[in-house]
């Protein structure tokens, strides 16, 4: 049987240790880094963490009775009166924080019950970058390109906004212009006579491409890994060895920098080093719906068509309503390339229902459906 000390012990959990380290600022700026990190993607165990915070010596109480737990299992073959046991610990525990802490007890529960869904929603397991790297691109024929993105769009308007105020006039004739201009590009026509799409979400435009403005996000940090010579003697080095050290370097860049890079690399049709760079992205914020929505993308590209749709309905169910419809949209068309006729229409009606930028699309694509079933 586990001893309590084994509990902690998982490749995802933080351990005692883990816990009583950071909150007793043992911990380098690094260490601090990553068991935030488990925090933030993990709301199950940053509650933990925080009723360790709210309960004064909570850690120490808890070693004492983990001990008293120890030593009696240690006497003890697996039973039932050992699970027992700890169960009643576990929950004297629980109600100690209630009683000492009713209200911040309560307000983290309504908290994690508003936030749970979202979270959950979005904990999509990522390629790696070396299985990124051997997957194979689309033909260009079959790409979704930014600019068929950026000319097949809805016009942007956030919800509180005046659509008849001369400043959102004009933003919106930009934004049309811009689109006009695009699709130059690629020799289309676009009137952009369709009703402008309401969100819920500040939005800008980095490198013409629609994204939330995330006005208050912390700098990404990202790994460099840098080669620097050993420094040691010819006559004391083993010949086995590889001369060059390798160091890791954290750089902090600006949120807005590092997307409008990624963003750069996507328009290149560079969908690998921009896929790579979203899912740092969601390392750090694993809801930032521009990564998301961009990532699901690149992942269409390469043909990762489920890793695809994951992105998209993550999209379709955030709590920004921004990228609502083209995920919907390239939601069907990641159906539609994968063969799954009978999901795809269920998401085609669902765009037709909503009457909205896409329907006329998804009308067209449906009916296609429809001649591939029947013949």
């Amino acid at each position: 049987m586990k001893k309590m000390n084994d509990i902690f012990n998982t490749n995802e959990s933080l351990s005692k240790e883990d816990i009583r380290n950071y909150l007793g600022g043992k911990l380098s700026e690094k260490e601090n880094r990553e068991i935030e990190g488990k925090l933030e993607s993990d709301p199950f165990q940053a509650e933990a963490m925080d009723g360790f915070k709210s309960v004064s010596r909570s850690v120490i109480e808890f070693e004492k009775i983990e001990n008293k737990i120890n030593t009696r299992i240690n006497k003890f073959k697996f039973n039932f009166n050992a699970i027992l046991l700890i169960l009643s610990s576990v929950l004297i525990i629980g109600i100690s924080v209630l009683i000492l802490f009713p209200e911040k007890v309560e307000n983290q529960k309504i908290n994690t019950a508003q936030n749970f869904t979202k979270e959950t929603k979005t904990a999509i397991v990522e390629l790696s970058d070396s299985a990124i790297d051997v997957a194979k691109t689309l033909p260009t024929n079959e790409i979704i390109t930014s600019s068929e993105i950026i000319v097949n769009s809805p016009i942007k308007s956030e919800q509180t906004e005046n659509l008849n105020t001369a400043k959102n006039k004009k933003r919106t004739l930009d934004v049309i212009k811009m689109k006009m201009k695009e699709a130059v590009k690629i020799e289309v026509e676009n009137n952009y006579k369709t009703p402008i799409s309401i969100i819920n979400s500040p939005h800008i435009y980095l490198h013409e491409l629609l994204v939330l403005n995330y006005k208050n996000r912390n700098n990404i940090k990202k790994e460099e890994v840098k080669a620097e010579l050993s420094g040691l003697p010819a006559a004391y080095e083993n010949t086995k060895n590889d001369p060059m050290d390798l160091q890791i370097n954290i750089k902090e860049i600006p949120y807005n920098d590092f997307l409008k890079a990624a963003l750069l690399d996507f328009r290149e049709n560079n969908f690998k080093t921009a896929l790579k760079n979203f899912k740092v992205i969601l390392n750090q914020y694993p809801n930032d719906i521009n990564a998301l929505f961009y990532g699901g993308l690149c992942y269409y590209n390469i043909k990762q068509k489920d890793k695809a749709i994951e992105h998209f309905e993550a999209c379709i169910t955030h709590s920004y309503s921004i990228f609502e419809e083209e995920a919907n949209w390239y939601k069907a068309k990641s159906l539609y390339i994968k063969g799954d006729y009978y999901a795809t229409k269920n998401t085609l009606n669902s765009i037709i229902e909503g009457n909205g930028f896409y329907s006329k699309s998804a009308i067209n694509l449906l009916s296609k459906i429809e001649t591939k079933i029947n013949n």
